[in-house]
């Protein structure tokens, strides 16, 4: 597969060479497929504490429904929720290291949804976590 690549100071992704990136305020980045369902949106959060380490368990607490997926560079915490009642889908990631946090968030409007394509839009979205480089 083709693919792009897009290197932030906390992260390395490699994404299908067909999708689209936007970045809004210059910090929230948005990968999609034109021609697809939903937005695969990321962002980072680094603490000025120095000394703060990211504690998956502890994190995982904050997160009702909430699992520990395993990727092969990292471990995430991982759950799905609605929002805009019930309007939209969302699947989100936190992933992180040392002092630095990265969300990751998947939305699905419902009124177009197509589970089909969903499915294999998700399906390319795990592709694109299980290669994700931190730093």
């Amino acid at each position: 597969m083709k693919e792009k690549i897009l290197e932030t100071e906390f992260f390395k992704i490699r994404y299908p060479l067909d999708w689209e990136y936007e970045i809004v305020d210059n910090y929230i980045h948005t990968i999609f497929d034109e021609h697809g369902v939903g937005a695969f949106q990321f962002s980072s959060y680094v603490s000025r504490d120095t000394e703060l380490k990211f504690n998956i368990n502890e994190e995982q607490k904050e997160f009702e429904n909430s699992i520990i997926k395993t990727y092969p560079n990292f471990d995430a915490i991982f759950f799905t929720d609605t929002i805009s009642d019930n309007e939209y889908f969302i699947a989100k990631w936190i992933i992180g290291k040392g002092n630095k946090k990265i969300f990751l968030t998947y939305s699905v409007d419902k009124k177009s949804l197509n589970r089909k394509r969903q499915k294999k839009e998700m399906e390319k979205i795990e592709s694109i976590i299980n290669e994700l480089e931190l730093k």
